[in-house]
């Protein structure tokens, strides 16, 4: 019997961590915010592992809404899944909903730095 292990680049957050993972981490981090019964967080997962892996400049984190709901009431998050970019601590950009990579893709371009 084989086991498939997965390897992923999203981390857990949690309310308790939320500011040495997001607000005080100095370069970008992509929260993607969803709940374990939600079908189209399954789905956008796919895209965000696969964005994670193209971006070694990208620190990629997982906000579980029902076991936390600190960071979804503050940042205003009523749907999910909702990813949202951080760019040294502060909101750069919310979008809601289920995104192909390449939206994904044009989200981060328009904020990370090139060179990076």
């Amino acid at each position: 019997m084989s086991v498939k292990t997965s390897l992923t680049k999203i981390m857990p957050t949690s309310d308790k961590d939320w500011c040495a993972d997001v607000t005080n981490y100095p370069g970008a981090v992509l929260v993607f915010f969803a709940a374990a019964w939600c079908g189209p967080c399954k789905q956008l997962k796919a895209v965000v592992e696969t964005v994670a892996e193209k971006h070694s400049n990208l620190k990629v984190v997982e906000y579980d809404v029902d076991a936390e709901q600190g960071q979804t009431i503050a940042y205003g998050v009523r749907g999910i899944p909702t990813l949202i970019l951080f760019k040294s601590g502060s909101r750069a950009e919310t979008v809601t909903g289920y995104q192909s990579v390449a939206s994904v893709e044009r989200m981060l371009a328009r904020h990370l730095d090139k060179a990076a």
